[in-house]
C-alpha cells in the first residue's frame, strides 16, 4: 500500500527544476493593449512604467500632446529588452552584477519610501504647523496689482475703478506688468515684508481692505487693490510644505539610526581605502595588507644549459691556379 507514495515521492524529486525566469521576465496581467514582435504589452506593464516618472512631467507630457509619441516609444523599448536577452547580455557577470543592484536600488528605495509614508500622517503635519505657528503668524494680504506710466495715468485709470470699472479687465488691457496683467492683475497672498519697501509700507499701514494708491515707483505707477487680510497663514496653504519637511525629518532620523543600530564588522578591523577598492581584482589580491608580509615570489625555473655552438664550416679551399 504504501508503493503509490514512495512512487509519486520519486518522481517529485526526479522533475528537474523550472529554468531561471529571465531578468525583467514579468506577467503583469491587465488587458493587451500591443503586440511587440510577438510579445503581448499590457496595460499594467504601460502604467508601471509609466509609475517611474513624475507627475509633473506626466502632467507636461499630457499638456504638450505627447501622450502617444511616449507610449508608442515605452512600446517599443520592450524590443530592446528581447534583444538584449536574445544576445544573453544578462549572462555577462558585470551585468549580472548590475541587475543584482539595480533590485537592491528598488528596495532600499521601498524602505525609504515606506517610512516617509509612516511618518506623514495628518497629525505630524497638524505638530510641526503648530511647532512653527510664530514663523505663519505673520500678517498677510491678497492683491492684485495695476503698473502704469505714471502718475496721471495711474489717476485716471483709479478714477475709472471708483466708477465702477472691473479691476480684473483693466489690468488685462492697461498694466505695463503683463505677468500679472494676464491674470487680471492678481498677485495672491503676499505677507508683510515681501514686497519693495514701499508698498510694503503702504499695504500694511492699515488692515482696510479696497484700493490703495496710486504709489510712485521707479519707473512709473502703480495702484494696489486689497481683497482680504489675514493676521497668519492657514496650515492648508504650507501643508505639502510641511509634508515635506515631516518626510525628510524622519528619514534624516531612520538613517541616523543606522549608525547605532547597525554593528559593522570589518574584517581587517578597518574598512578598506576606496584606492584598493578601485584596483582591478588580480591586483588588489597580489598587494598585501599593511602589516602582512609580501607574498614570497614564485620560484623561477632553472635556467636551460645553452644549446651547444654549431661547428664552424670549413674554410673554403683556395681555387686552383690556372693551368
Amino acid at each position: 500500500m504504501r508503493l503509490p507514495l514512495i512512487l509519486a515521492t520519486a518522481l517529485l524529486f526526479a522533475c528537474p527544476a523550472p529554468p531561471p525566469a529571465d531578468p525583467g521576465a514579468w506577467n503583469a496581467g491587465g488587458k493587451v493593449l500591443v503586440n511587440v514582435d510577438g510579445e503581448e504589452v499590457t496595460d499594467a506593464m504601460l502604467r508601471a512604467a509609466l509609475a517611474r516618472f513624475r507627475p509633473e512631467d506626466i502632467d507636461q507630457i499630457v499638456k504638450g500632446g505627447q501622450g502617444a509619441d511616449i507610449l508608442n516609444k515605452m512600446a517599443r523599448a520592450q524590443a530592446l529588452y528581447h534583444r538584449a536577452l536574445a544576445q544573453k547580455l544578462q549572462d555577462d557577470p558585470e551585468i549580472k552584477a548590475r541587475l543584482i543592484m539595480a533590485q537592491r536600488d528598488v528596495l532600499m528605495q521601498a524602505m525609504i519610501d515606506r517610512v516617509s509614508k509612516e511618518a506623514t500622517t495628518d497629525a505630524a503635519i497638524q505638530k510641526a504647523y503648530d511647532d512653527h505657528k510664530v514663523q505663519y503668524a505673520a500678517q498677510g494680504a491678497k492683491v492684485r496689482v495695476i503698473f502704469l506710466k505714471d502718475l496721471a495715468t495711474a489717476e485716471t485709470v483709479k478714477a475709472q475703478l471708483a466708477a465702477g470699472a472691473d479691476f480684473g479687465k483693466v489690468a488685462a488691457d492697461v498694466s505695463l506688468d503683463k505677468n500679472t496683467g494676464a491674470k487680471g492683475g492678481e498677485v495672491g497672498w503676499v505677507t508683510k515684508g515681501q514686497l519693495q519697501p514701499f508698498i510694503d509700507t503702504a499695504l500694511f499701514a492699515s488692515d482696510v481692505t479696497g484700493l490703495i494708491g496710486p504709489l510712485t515707483a521707479e519707473n512709473g505707477s502703480v495702484l494696489i487693490d486689497v481683497e482680504a487680510r489675514r493676521d497668519s497663514t492657514p496650515l492648508d496653504e504650507v501643508r505639502d510644505q510641511l509634508k515635506e519637511q515631516v518626510k525628510n525629518e524622519a528619514v534624516e532620523a531612520y538613517i541616523t539610526a543606522l549608525d547605532t543600530d547597525v554593528k559593522l564588522d570589518w574584517k581587517d578591523g578597518n574598512a578598506p581605502t576606496l584606492e584598493d577598492l578601485l584596483k582591478p581584482a588580480d591586483a588588489a589580491a597580489a598587494t598585501p595588507a599593511e602589516g602582512e608580509p609580501a607574498a614570497p615570489a614564485a620560484p623561477t625555473a632553472p635556467a636551460e644549459p645553452a644549446a651547444p655552438a654549431a661547428p664552424e664550416a670549413p674554410a673554403v679551399p683556395p681555387a686552383a691556379p690556372p693551368q
